[in-house]
């Protein structure tokens, strides 16, 4: 195999069903951000695509057999996370390469600020390492010095000012923030009763504005997730009654929020744009009957989506807001519920602690 091929694609071009042989993929993102697709597979094997579609590496398991959950990519460095483990590999063209493991089961791995990568582990805490030369390389973790938090799905965020800041779906917490040099400031969490904080999103590039998902649909918006932490008060929480099953996955591609379901794919049309320019109204919403395993954006217009059965590729730039119905798509346009609920929360103190 030497480039990625399709063997179906809808009609209008909409959505391509990828062959990747017997690559089983279990997670498939960006490598690097701007520049291909990345593919994690179920036996621990990672197959990178350049943005010609064409097979730049295929990578043998590291030392697990594990399904790969998270891969991250940073100068000479390739974070992946499994269930079991966060292992850390220099792909430097080297006799020995460089390989740091840290036995602890994460739900993912991402570039963070200040050249480190962040993986979440549950109540673990937040695992953090910066690649560096030299042996020993230090791994530390995050945690709550008293209390008990769950780090679910976390995310890198920048202000107009520069100030980078961690975000963090935390269950039943809600959501966290921190600014990511200032940790003496705290972790604060937003919460509120019933809601179970699964995913969240940035909302653009130089803004601490997320977009967070609870596992029954509610969308929790803010538009400083500092400030709006602090003060334990979302700008807004919606629920849309047309969304069914359980949710796991919030993505932002363009300005429209898509969510990712038991039960279907939903496209909500403007949704970001809309709330950061303070504007409401009827949301238009295309549902894609796919039962997805995962998804990710690469490139800003590829819904790459796992499924049970291989990988599906969707144009965001196809995607057809008219009254016409295509490749199974319901098209609705519905108020969303506006939820005002009172915002709970805490400051928590992290400790950090050596791996």
């Amino acid at each position: 195999m030497t480039d990625l091929k399709r063997k179906n694609q809808s009609s209008d071009g909409l959505i391509s069903e990828l062959d990747i042989a017997d690559f089983k993929t279990s997670w498939v993102g960006e490598y690097p951000p701007g520049q291909g697709i990345a593919f994690g597979a179920e036996d621990g094997r990672i197959l990178l695509v350049n943005k010609d579609e064409r097979i730049d590496k295929l990578l043998p398991a590291p030392g697990t057999d594990e399904a790969i959950n998270g891969l991250a990519f940073l100068r000479d460095w390739v974070g992946i996370s499994t269930r079991n483990e966060v292992l850390f590999v220099d792909v430097t063209p080297r006799q020995h390469p460089t390989a740091v493991r840290a036995p602890y089961g994460a739900h993912g791995v991402i570039v963070g600020p200040d050249g480190n990568f962040v993986a979440p582990l549950g109540t673990t805490g937040l695992l953090v390492f910066r690649p560096m030369e030299g042996e020993n390389l230090p791994i530390t973790i995050k945690r709550p010095r008293k209390s008990e938090l769950y780090f679910y799905r976390v995310i890198s965020l920048t202000g107009l000012k520069g100030e980078p800041v961690i975000a963090a779906a935390t269950r039943r917490d809600g959501i966290a923030a921190m600014p990511f040099d200032s940790p003496e400031r705290g972790l604060h969490t937003l919460t509120f009763e019933g809601l179970d904080a699964i995913d969240l999103c940035p909302l653009g590039r130089s803004t601490l504005a997320v977009a967070a998902l609870g596992k029954d649909g509610t969308i929790m918006m803010c538009r400083d997730v500092i400030e709006e932490t602090l003060k334990r008060q979302a700008s807004v929480t919606t629920r849309f009654p047309d969304i069914k099953g359980t949710a796991y996955r919030v993505l932002n591609a363009t300005g429209n929020l898509i969510v990712v379901t038991s039960e279907a794919i939903y496209c909500l049309g403007q949704m970001a744009t809309n709330f950061l320019q303070g504007k409401t109204g009827p949301v238009t919403i295309l549902e894609f009957p796919i039962k997805a395993v995962d998804a990710n954006i690469v490139d800003e217009h590829w819904l790459m989506i796992v499924t049970s059965r291989g990988m599906l590729q969707l144009d965001l730039r196809r995607l057809n807001w008219g009254e016409q119905r295509e490749n199974g798509t319901e098209r609705r346009v519905t108020n969303p519920t506006i939820l005002s609920l009172p915002g709970q929360g805490r400051e928590i103190e992290l400790v950090r602690v050596a791996c």
